[in-house]
């Protein structure tokens, strides 16, 4: 008798939720998090980056390839979950590191080491599997002097444009 009262009570604790998450839909940024990219342009210009979404519309990067960066992207439209190409704006900061060469004598060995800060806008396209996703950005960036700094050309404020190809590891959702 007993395990028709645990069975009754199981069946009216689990039928409500049973119920509520056929009626809601999944968002496809929730189930699939975590991912890695390759970049071209944005706050590296060349390099992989690792992205995960803390929410459906907060998404926090981090990258590697000329130099290393870090920032956050706001997707107003994150949370619909029937949403494929989702806006965005963001904003980074970031570490530039690359070979300094004269053009006339060769390369002297050493590297340029810049910060820099990167504030894009752009769309992201996720399929509904969520296995596959393309981000597509421009915005500003700039590249900030140091007090040692000779170089010409190299402190500035620069158009930037990036392209991002995501695919899903899914064993690595973090959250």
């Amino acid at each position: 008798m007993r395990i028709v009262y645990v069975f009754a009570l199981l069946t009216l604790l689990l039928a409500p939720s049973v119920s509520i998450s056929q009626d809601q839909s999944v968002n496809v940024r929730d189930l699939h998090r975590s991912r890695f990219s390759f970049v071209l342009g944005g706050i590296n210009l060349i390099g992989v980056s690792f992205d995960t979404f803390l929410s459906s519309e907060l998404n926090l990067e981090l990258s590697a390839g000329l130099g290393l960066g870090a920032g956050l992207r706001y997707h107003p439209k994150g949370a619909d979950p029937d949403v494929r190409w989702s806006p965005y704006a963001g904003g980074y900061i970031g570490f530039l590191a690359f070979p300094e060469i004269d053009l006339f004598g060769g390369s002297d060995g050493g590297l340029i080491c810049k910060t820099n800060l990167y504030i894009p806008v752009g769309v992201h396209y996720i399929s509904m599997s969520g296995k596959f996703s393309i981000a597509l950005e421009a915005g500003y960036m700039h590249i900030f002097k140091t007090d040692d700094d000779s170089s010409i050309g190299i402190d500035s404020d620069i158009p930037m444009a990036g392209i991002k190809i995501r695919w899903v590891i899914p064993p690595l959702s973090l959250w």
